[in-house]
């Protein structure tokens, strides 16, 4: 089955309303959502090997960097080095972040699926979904895209299949600030399902999937943490991300998704950079940690109430 779905990416609501979690906040123990982020994949020019040198004149979000142990575009090397740290630090999976025309191109379409090799070899497989969006207004018909997908063999990719809608499905999301959408219906195909998801970069209560962000700087050019104040979503020291993770939880969302690993252009990047390294990064690993301990908290309350 396959899921296409919208969202947008525009004016997330910052809050700085600290949550507390004290108890596993699922329905039962065996419950456990699927946290994934968005990817953007290293298409384009080589990209040199970057030192770790955090934080040294960095002021302006043009000039951070993302730290790296390799260097080029995305090899098979660059694509096991990046599925390595978004599992170190907790991902269950990615949402590839692509242009339409990057979809259709023969070089990078090989890229792609090679990705999904890569990710389906993994145990556990670490699972894939693709995010569309563009960068000037496109008129998209959903049709035209499950046909294009399943005549490429997306929805048979082992890798491709992403915890939602209340079985493993491949998840396709459309970022509809530049896209609009023909929701079209695509009869030839029983897998697809097609509608549309008012997405947002806040939690809300009671959704089964969300999308939250982990920094956005608006129209903001400085990263400096006065200049952080005028950001639509600070990083900061990463509470707004740790509080954003706690009241996705706590609505009980199955299917959660950050913006972004490394999309660099908006500040929302988590992904180790010459601007804080890991520090969000951290951030994600220690609320999964703690999450993950009251689940085994509640799993031994019940074994001891049998």
């Amino acid at each position: 089955m396959m899921l296409l779905c919208s969202c947008t990416l525009l004016k997330p609501h910052y809050t700085g309303e600290s949550v507390k979690m004290t108890a596993y906040p699922y329905q039962d123990a065996e419950t456990r959502p699927c946290v994934l982020a968005t990817y953007c994949p290293a298409f384009g020019q080589p990209q040199s090997q970057q030192p770790a040198q955090i934080g040294r004149s960095v002021t302006k979000l043009s000039d951070v960097r993302p730290i790296r142990d390799h260097a080029g575009v995305w090899s098979d090397e660059a694509m096991r080095y990046d599925i390595d740290a978004m599992q170190a630090f907790g991902l269950s999976g990615c949402l590839l972040m692509l242009r339409p025309s990057e979809l259709i191109d023969p070089h990078h379409l090989e890229r792609i699926k090679q990705f999904f090799s890569i990710c389906a070899a993994r145990r556990p497989v670490f699972a894939v979904g693709l995010f569309l969006y563009s960068d000037t207004p496109l008129d998209m018909g959903t049709g035209n895209v499950a046909q294009f997908l399943s005549q490429n063999g997306f929805a048979r990719l082992p890798a491709a299949l992403v915890p939602a809608a209340g079985e493993k499905t491949m998840l396709v999301v459309f970022d509809t600030r530049n896209i609009h959408l023909n929701w079209q219906n695509f009869e030839e195909e029983k897998q697809f399902a097609m509608k549309p998801w008012s997405g947002d970069m806040v939690v809300l209560p009671g959704n089964t999937a969300t999308m939250l962000c982990a920094g956005n700087c608006g129209s903001e050019t400085e990263v400096t943490n006065s200049a952080q104040h005028r950001w639509l979503v600070p990083r900061g020291d990463g509470s707004f991300l740790a509080n954003a993770l706690r009241r996705a939880f706590m609505a009980q969302n199955r299917l959660i998704c950050i913006h972004s690993w490394n999309w660099f252009a908006d500040g929302s990047f988590i992904s180790a950079n010459t601007l804080d390294g890991t520090l969000l990064a951290n951030v994600l690993r220690e609320e999964l940690d703690k999450l993950e301990e009251l689940r085994l908290q509640m799993q031994m309350t019940d074994k001891n109430s049998q």
